[in-house]
């Protein structure tokens, strides 16, 4: 009955009184079809996009495709493009602060431990790349 009510209540608010003159049958019938097109809640944004980051993908978010290399070796190459993407934005922050530090005041440059920090994520990452690039892999 609780059901019914809540049926009953959902289509009172849609059609207002006419939803009173219908059969119970018409109104579970109703209510079956606005359940199944309700459209399910839109997730988010960012958990879309991280649900969308697989290893297999390369950065710019399309998997990498070379029919003579396994998955395996796919997702290191995937990974070595997500890697160099990546290096190549420390690379891009790092030199726009090598051109502030000749320009603008000190307080508007990074500071050394910024710099530091970049040029350490900036290694790391070629390093990674360097990896990825020779990972061995069984197969190939």
């Amino acid at each position: 009955m609780l059901e019914r009510q809540s049926a009953n209540a959902r289509l009172h608010a849609l059609i207002g009184d006419a939803a009173n003159t219908l059969s119970p049958a018409h109104i579970q019938r109703i209510a079956d079809k606005l359940a199944e097109a309700a459209a399910p809640a839109p997730q988010p944004a960012l958990l879309s996009h991280l649900q969308e980051m697989k290893p297999d993908r390369c950065a710019n978010g399309s998997p990498w495709m070379e029919r003579r290399l396994n998955a395996g070796r796919c997702n290191d190459m995937a990974s070595a493009s997500r890697c160099l993407h990546g290096l190549a934005s420390v690379l891009r922050l790092l030199h726009a602060a090598q051109l502030t530090a000749s320009e603008a005041e000190l307080d508007q440059q990074l500071g050394a431990c910024e710099i530091d920090g970049l040029l350490h994520a900036a290694r790391c990452l070629a390093d990674s790349a360097a990896s990825a690039l020779h990972a061995p892999t069984m197969g190939v």
